[in-house]
């Protein structure tokens, strides 16, 4: 009876508006229990219907009980199942914060952001879930009472406020949608850019960095007028002391330069830092940074600039006077620029330096040619398949280095050959080349992978060497298979890369089960197979949520 509730309501609201300081505690318990309340959604609507009244009208002293308000009625504004009870929970979260100042509300910025983070957790992997978004936020104006509290936090908190304030903020971005978001582009990025240069802690850095990332990745076009005061931001982290914010600053120019207008200015700032800044860690985000503008960057880089960015990789990617650590960040951004960025006559030209490096006596030379001929042979995002005669050359220098790589007596000239096999399988799984020249490598490959001094490196590259096998058809050998388990539970490998490596090898498909599984892993028999064996036996619930197929972003 809609009548009969409606004057119930109305009846409730004139007893709660008539509860004093001391019976204050006891009101708040009954108004959580009811919008807590997982049964029924009119009982949760009611229940966030006379909070709103009550904060909308009273005069008490409310913070005694703000803690467990505002646990309550977070799920409900942002995320309850049913609309209208939702809508209600948004109307009670507007009247609280109106109702209390931004100071006391900073205050309980970390009691918000758990709030937030327990509605974008999937429940079983513990992670966030990046591609969920909050009804709350998307559709009922969310983000309104929210971003003022974590921008106190963020101008006037602690350092750990703060640094909670930016992760929280970008949190929110993360989980709305571009339309939602847009009222509020210049509100966030405004005070998050104002900040960002002052001496903070490196956390903090690298929580506003993200989440200026975050705002380039939802915002897109509406941030255009930031875009120089950002690219300087940017450009300014790279010579930060903190190695994540470095890391951080170089993937959002990355970003940046998909929208920016002009783009040459800063590939030839990056490139001549690569090539003379003093610092050895700068240098290397100045590398990661070109690597990822070059790779993001809409149309090829001009003559003059491709240029200077040979002038400054060449060297530095397959000189014997560099580190290994710069050779591996130099070598990926040369890559790159061979794909796309060179013409085909040009392209040869590089491809015939590397060529020679191959054939080097020089240990780092080998070393940062095969690397920088793995990234010019990768295909993922942003990266399509080159054109044919390219495509042609790359394999062909690349089959041809292999079997003397996967045999290097030079660690790093061993590492780098298992990552070549990765990327020219990959390659060669999208030419719809023939496996058997790669499979013919498979003995050397694994008593390679058994060596390589990263293990995390090793289970990584084979992943995608045995995605791009199952793409051809084509089955992992078990020596191979058995190897790269085998260094599955080694220190630094991430246990998600090493299921998904297992799964790429046992090929099994999207929405696998157990038997399934089970039934790829019987295939593989005998002594060579028992790590194998014993790596997947555990776990064959958790190998049946990774199809073998992945997006193939460059992570070696």
């Amino acid at each position: 009876d809609e009548e009969l509730q409606a004057v119930a309501l109305e009846s409730a609201g004139r007893l709660v508006a008539r509860v004093e300081q001391h019976g204050l505690p006891l009101l708040a318990e009954e108004l959580v229990k009811a919008v807590k309340d997982d049964e029924s959604a009119s009982k949760r609507a009611v229940g966030a219907r006379l909070m709103d009244q009550f904060f909308e009208n009273t005069s008490l002293d409310v913070v005694p009980v703000l803690q467990d308000v505002l646990r309550a009625i977070l799920p409900v504004a942002l995320a309850d199942e049913d609309e209208e009870t939702m809508a209600a929970g948004m109307k009670a979260l507007n009247s609280i914060v109106k109702k209390c100042s931004k100071e006391v509300l900073g205050s309980y910025l970390g009691d918000i952001r758990s709030s937030v983070l327990a509605l974008i957790t999937d429940p079983n992997t513990g992670k966030i879930d990046e591609g969920k978004l909050l009804p709350g936020l998307c559709n009922h104006n969310g983000l309104e009472p929210l971003y003022p509290i974590y921008q106190q936090g963020l101008m006037h908190g602690s350092a750990e406020a703060r640094e909670l304030a930016a992760k929280g903020m970008g949190e929110l971005v993360d989980h709305t949608t571009e339309a939602a978001l847009k009222p509020y582009v210049v509100k966030i990025t405004g005070p998050l850019l104002r900040i960002v240069g002052d001496r903070f802690p490196g956390t903090v850095k690298k929580a506003i960095v993200e989440t200026l990332r975050s705002l380039l990745i939802r915002g897109g076009v509406t941030l255009k007028p930031f875009l120089p005061q950002l690219q300087t931001t940017y450009v300014k982290c790279l010579s930060d002391p903190t190695d994540a914010v470095r890391q951080k600053a170089a993937e959002s120019l990355g970003i940046l330069v998909r929208i920016a207008a002009r783009t040459e200015p800063l590939i030839n700032e990056l490139a001549k830092e690569v090539g003379t800044n003093a610092d050895p860690a700068v240098r290397l985000s100045m590398a990661v940074a070109l690597g990822e503008v070059l790779l993001n960057v809409p149309q090829p880089a001009s003559e003059a600039a491709q240029d200077k960015i040979l002038e400054a990789l060449e060297p530095k990617a397959m000189g014997d006077d560099t580190e290994a650590n710069e050779r591996r960040a130099n070598a990926w951004p040369l890559g790159i620029t061979i794909r796309r960025h060179l013409s085909a006559e040009r392209a040869e030209q590089v491809l015939q330096s590397i060529g020679d490096n191959l054939s080097s006596s020089d240990d780092p030379c080998r070393h940062g040619a095969a690397l920088s001929l793995a990234a010019a042979c990768w295909v993922g995002p942003q990266m399509p398949l080159p054109e044919q005669a390219l495509a042609a050359s790359l394999q062909a220098l690349a089959l041809k280095a292999l079997p003397e790589l996967l045999k290097d007596s030079d660690p790093d000239c061993r590492t780098a050959g298992v990552v070549l096999a990765a990327a020219v399988a990959r390659l060669r799984a999208g030419t719809g080349e023939p496996f058997a020249k790669l499979t013919d490598c498979e003995a050397d490959m694994a008593a390679a992978v058994a060596m390589v001094p990263f293990a995390y490196l090793a289970v990584r590259a084979v992943r995608h060497y045995a995605a791009a096998a199952a793409a051809s058809g084509a089955k992992v050998g078990v020596k191979l298979a058995s190897a790269a388990a085998a260094r599955c539970t080694q220190a630094g490998v991430d246990a998600q890369d090493a299921e998904r490596a297992v799964a790429a090898i046992l090929n099994v498909g999207r929405g696998a089960g157990e038997a399934q599984v089970k039934a790829a892993l019987d295939k593989y028999t005998g002594a060579d197979a028992k790590a194998l064996q014993d790596y997947a036996s555990k776990r064959l619930g958790r190998l049946a949520q990774h199809p073998a197929d992945g997006d193939f972003a460059w992570d070696l």
